[in-house]
């Protein structure tokens, strides 16, 4: 079942072009690079299918972390710590960070549309965590591009830990020295057919689940 469902992935994602990015003649090739292909003056590179395969799996075990709550909750009965079924819904906000108006645009037209706009937090800046409305859910930031060039990489971490978000994931075509650990998918921004594929995996996953 799992291989088969790892097949269907795969395909979708060459039937979808998504392992297929345009690049700059002269850019230096990344370790995700399997093939580069020259047409004129443009260069096309062919990512590795298999990382990129991955990379989406770990995606999607994020988005499902945050849909399905915690199966058993702890409550503390006379210094006794005792454990009960979790009853109640699972609560989370995904925090979208883009210095690309254009794309957040975009994003807010897609989140409108399929109703999932309660759950999503657009933001051109580092989001700003209310913690009277977000200290009891589950916390989600999704970075798109390289907001935090600008910022030192320590800053940014302190800034994560300190708002309590444990799942961090980034989709950009940088070659980066560092990532502070967070996930990543490889891709180009620049197309914006590979956003909208990250969208439906977020609706699919979200918006077809009765909150």
């Amino acid at each position: 079942m799992k291989k088969a469902m790892d097949t269907q992935l795969i395909k979708q994602l060459i039937n979808l072009d998504f392992p297929i990015v345009k690049s700059k003649r002269g850019e230096k090739d990344l370790g995700t690079i399997v093939k580069s292909l020259y047409l004129k003056e443009n260069k096309y590179s062919v990512l590795d299918l298999f990382k990129l395969n991955n990379s989406l799996k770990q995606f999607l075990r994020i988005l499902f972390a945050l849909r399905n709550p915690s199966r058993y909750i702890y409550k503390r009965i006379k210094n006794r710590r005792i454990k009960f079924k979790n009853k109640r819904k699972s609560k989370f906000y995904i925090y979208i960070w883009c210095r690309n108006k254009f794309i957040l645009q975009l994003i807010n037209k897609f989140i409108q549309q399929y109703k999932i706009r309660k759950y999503i937090k657009l933001c051109t800046l580092f989001p700003t965590i209310n913690y009277c409305l977000a200290h009891d859910k589950k916390k989600f930031l999704f970075v798109l591009g390289n907001p935090w060039s600008r910022k030192p990489a320590k800053m940014t971490k302190n800034r994560i830990l300190f708002n309590k978000i444990f799942l961090v994931n980034s989709l950009n075509f940088l070659n980066e020295k560092s990532n502070l650990g967070f996930y990543k998918i490889q891709n180009d921004l620049a197309d914006y057919k590979k956003l909208l594929v990250i969208l439906v995996l977020i609706e699919n996953v979200i918006g077809k689940w009765k909150l």
